[in-house]
């Protein structure tokens, strides 16, 4: 309870930090890999927490220091795959200026209901935690599992996609976002 505040605040920072170095990777190794590079360090948090969580000496590192480490690691993660991914999407959208409402509502729509069911489900199968040393463990492989299947199955969207060019040129997407603004007003 002592970090209660303190650990989101060090995953936000990192978050904040990433934002800045995401632009120079982008331009060097290009979305996808930046995406993919996002998720890496997602699920490098996921095991982290996973193997780093115990009872024992180990345990108690993690508790003390190890779970900074992991926070920083999910923010730093999580706002690669963010930022990336509106990025990606914006780039699919192109020209196609007509859809982007529906496409952006769309994607806000499916992460809201899909978070709030997983938050249904996490809390409906919440254990008694002290009864036996698998119950004990729930909170520590709730967040392995699901941080790790994210990043894996972002990783494997991603991955499908190499095979097409999804990047236009600087100059392109100006002149896309000059006409679509001049038909939004």
């Amino acid at each position: 309870t002592v970090y209660i505040a303190i650990i989101p605040l060090v995953m936000f920072s990192a978050g904040f930090v990433t934002s800045f170095l995401m632009k120079f990777i982008n331009r060097k190794a290009g979305r996808k890999a930046t995406y993919l590079l996002g998720a890496a360090i997602g699920l490098a948090a996921a095991i982290w927490v996973f193997y780093g969580a115990g009872d024992g000496v180990p345990g108690l590192f993690f508790r003390k220091y190890g779970i900074f480490c992991a926070a920083v690691l999910f923010g730093a993660g999580g706002s690669t795959v963010l930022v990336t991914s509106l990025s990606l999407t914006a780039e699919l959208i192109g020209e196609n200026c007509g859809s982007a409402a529906f496409v952006y509502g769309a994607m806000s729509f499916t992460d809201k209901v899909s978070n709030g069911l997983a938050v249904m489900v996490i809390q409906r199968y919440i254990p008694c935690l002290k009864c036996c040393v698998a119950c004990k463990w729930y909170f520590r492989d709730v967040l392995f599992y699901a941080s790790a299947a994210a990043a894996i199955l972002g990783a494997a969207a991603t991955l499908t996609l190499i095979p097409f060019k999804v990047v236009q040129r600087r100059s392109e997407e100006r002149r896309v976002g000059k006409e679509c603004r001049s038909r939004w007003s």
